[in-house]
């Protein structure tokens, strides 16, 4: 994205403001300026939206260490009662 900016940096300078045609229809530049701003409200669209997954795979990621660690306290009390009943 940063690449096509720079790219387009001396069409921002050229044409700080909107401009048409003789025949009102917007010029070439102004095209072009509308499709990288509308590319740019996506691009924000959707790294927005990664960050959202990223966290939501974070919290996934300590369920998944909380199962874990929940199995294993089971199986320890398993063998914790099975010791009190063989000393009873």
């Amino acid at each position: 994205m940063k690449f096509v900016s720079e790219a387009l940096g001396p069409l921002f300078q050229i044409a700080s403001t909107p401009t048409f045609q003789n025949n009102g229809d917007p010029n070439d530049n102004t095209l072009i300026l509308r499709k990288h701003a509308a590319l740019q409200a996506e691009w924000e669209t959707v790294r927005n939206e990664s960050d959202v997954l990223r966290e939501e795979l974070k919290e996934d990621k300590w369920l998944t260490v909380f199962r874990t660690v929940t199995d294993q306290a089971d199986g320890m009390m398993s063998s914790l009662e099975k010791a009190v009943n063989c000393c009873q």
